[in-house]
């Protein structure tokens, strides 16, 4: 049975597996923060991917989620198939910290499905600099149901980054309503590539 936490200033409080968030309840809701072997299990290594807790780049607690991405697999990555939020509805931004301790940047493709549609987005991670994939969950309404949230996913798509093995740690995967300022700000850009490739 895996919660999700619900952060609110001086408390903390959560919510059972696969439910809706109660309306009212924070501002900020950890979708998964890896300090665990259950906070990792949420993720599997898919198409080859390892996943691992890490030691490095944590942006919340101790742990981040540390994936090895094969050489040459362009659809290989971490992949959610449960998450412990499935209406993301009440909020207004998705935000994962990425970090990219290669010594150039690495191209990653997001994707998420709700409700059987797909949208994917890439971001490019800078080198050895702080990271935060920011999504606004209304931009995503018109492609999926935000209220049956059911996949996440990273892959390199088809840059595939030159063929090359690379590692990446992710943290502090939330989700945040509107109003409250980011802990860690975006750097870099996205583009938007797709809203309906539900077969990658």
């Amino acid at each position: 049975w895996l919660c999700a936490c619900i952060v609110v200033t001086g408390m903390v409080s959560s919510v059972a597996r696969g439910q809706a968030a109660p309306a009212n309840a924070a501002s900020s809701v950890m979708l998964d923060d890896f300090e665990s072997p259950k906070e990792l299990a949420l993720f599997a290594g898919d198409a080859g991917a390892q996943v691992d807790i890490g030691e490095e780049a944590a942006t919340s607690g101790g742990k981040s989620m540390k994936v090895t991405f094969p050489a040459g697999a362009d659809v290989a990555g971490p992949l959610m198939e449960a998450p412990p939020i499935t209406d993301w509805s009440p909020y207004a931004t998705f935000l994962a910290d990425v970090y990219n301790p290669q010594d150039v940047p690495i191209r990653i493709t997001q994707k998420l499905k709700g409700a059987g549609k797909a949208v994917s987005e890439q971001f490019t991670i800078p080198s050895k600099q702080p990271f935060t994939i920011s999504v606004s969950i209304a931009s995503l309404a018109g492609d999926i149901d935000v209220k049956k949230i059911s996949y996440l996913k990273y892959f390199p798509g088809d840059v595939a980054n030159d063929g090359k093995a690379f590692v990446l740690y992710f943290d502090n995967m939330r989700l945040q309503k509107a109003g409250m300022a980011n802990l860690v700000a975006p750097a870099g850009g996205s583009a938007a590539v797709a809203a309906d490739e539900a077969n990658k």
